[in-house]
């Protein structure tokens, strides 16, 4: 393995990593539920400006693990207005899994990675 590869070792560090800060976030979760978040999370690395989740997208459940995200929700004549900027142990999208709801698109402020979890997986768990 070639030096900055990323083996197993980092992947279960990088895990454990996340189900740390999904307790913090997730309190009265049962460690079940979060040991199965933290195995099925999508990691997603992401850089200014990047769309981490479009308003087109199924819902997910997404934890600002690095960086910072901005929500923005598209009024009917298309404008768009930032509702929150999540930090690092932060969710958003939480709103959007419930049917109905308005979508929303998360932008990257700044570079960072994210964790996202499909809105039916989340509440399967719930």
């Amino acid at each position: 393995m070639s030096r900055g590869e990323a083996g197993p070792a980092a992947a279960d560090d990088g895990r454990a990593a996340l189900e740390r800060m999904l307790v913090g976030v997730l309190p009265a979760a049962a460690p079940v539920s979060v040991g199965a978040l933290a195995g099925q999370a999508q990691i997603r690395p992401f850089r200014r400006h990047d769309r981490v989740l479009a308003q087109s997208q199924d819902p997910l459940l997404t934890l600002v693990v690095a960086g910072h995200l901005g929500a923005l929700r598209s009024d009917p004549d298309g404008h768009q207005q930032m509702i929150t900027i999540a930090g690092p142990g932060e969710l958003v999208s939480v709103l959007s899994l419930r049917p109905g709801a308005p979508p929303v698109d998360l932008i990257g402020l700044d570079g960072g990675t994210a964790a996202l979890w499909p809105g039916d997986l989340v509440m399967s768990l719930a």
